[in-house]
């Protein structure tokens, strides 16, 4: 009985540290310029909670199940990056004064054609952004576990969490970087989730690659230029803020499949934070300049860098195919080209 009831308060705490995460918090001059790490309690919490079922999963149903026709041409946009001595606090409200002082710069989504304003800021080593899209409603459950009654076993449900990210150019022509491209390209991608990485406050870091040389774990892609060439997506070098848990036996009808962890390495580079209210995903991302990292590309004041934004919006779909699965989806493409100014 003790142990049970250590365990029921951790499991309020939890609750109590995820849902007060995206409130309004009082200025401060001397506010941290990243979000406060995940306390150890609150890691724990998860840990114990590891067999905690939810109500039913996020079954979002929403319009952007198929390809909205275009608005416009893409375009070539500056996204200008000026320096502040004053850093944003990453906590997903986006109430620093210095916000404020920053014109948006507005791409739109490939799939849905939802517009994305980006606002950038730069200290002398970090590199801030702010990133606000319409969503009608929250997706925070990912391929939740869903018993199976009959066979007695829990199978992945087609419930998707909500997905922001930015790909940057590392080599190669492509400035998209989208699959359906099929030209060799690199590049560094920055994927924002929000069940398995939100909640703790990271990014994950990750890079696609598209090759004409066949490796291990690569995806053959038609290519009218190239034949074939071989695409890979692979996390950064380290450990991710997430991982997967299977369960054996019956712990409810609906259970999580994903757990926080505290990242390292590479793949802990990037701070995070996302909150939704009123229809709309704020989202705010800070990172070192240069991280010191092969895997992640260098940024410099004074440069210009070629990138993309793009949204994964599948909560809608009832039934999920295996080829709807990234990277090959239409989810993840990029339309406009950016390009990031320095200052």
């Amino acid at each position: 009985m003790r142990n049970k009831y250590f365990e029921t308060i951790l499991i309020v705490t939890l609750m109590v540290v995820l849902v007060s995460g995206c409130k309004k918090k009082p200025a401060s001059a001397n506010a941290s310029p990243i979000i406060e790490q995940t306390n150890p309690e609150s890691i724990v919490t998860v840990e114990l909670a590891r067999t905690r079922s939810i109500k039913a999963p996020v079954m979002q149903e929403n319009e952007y199940t198929a390809y909205v026709a275009p608005k416009r041409s893409p375009q070539e946009i500056d996204v200008i990056c000026s320096f502040s001595e004053e850093a944003p606090v990453i906590d997903g409200v986006a109430d620093d004064a210095l916000w404020e002082t920053v014109a948006p710069v507005t791409t739109l989504d490939f799939t849905s054609q939802r517009p994305i304003e980006l606002r950038s800021v730069h200290t002398n080593d970090m590199i801030y952004f702010l990133v606000q899209y319409s969503d009608a409603a929250p997706s925070e459950t990912h391929k939740s576990w869903i018993w199976d009654k009959q066979e007695q076993v829990y199978k992945p449900g087609s419930d998707r969490e909500d997905m922001f990210i930015l790909k940057w150019k590392m080599s190669g022509d492509s400035i998209s970087f989208s699959p359906d491209l099929v030209e060799p390209h690199t590049a560094d991608i920055w994927f924002w989730k929000a069940r398995r990485t939100n909640p703790n406050g990271y990014l994950d870091d990750k890079r696609q690659e598209m090759t004409t040389e066949q490796a291990e774990g690569t995806t053959p892609v038609k290519s009218d230029k190239y034949g074939t060439l071989y695409l890979l997506r692979k996390g950064d070098a380290g450990k991710s803020a997430y991982e997967e848990q299977m369960f054996f036996e019956y712990h409810g009808d609906f259970i999580l499949k994903y757990y926080l962890r505290e990242p390292e390495g590479s793949r802990a580079d990037i701070r995070g934070k996302g909150c939704w209210a009123d229809g709309q995903w704020t989202i705010e991302i800070g990172r070192k300049l240069n991280t010191g990292h092969e895997d992640d590309i260098a940024l410099s004041i004074g440069q210009s860098y070629v990138f993309g934004a793009s949204l994964y919006e599948m909560a809608g779909i009832p039934e999920v195919s295996d080829k709807w699965f990234q990277p090959l989806y239409k989810t993840g493409n990029v339309f406009d080209a950016l390009t990031l100014i320095i200052q």
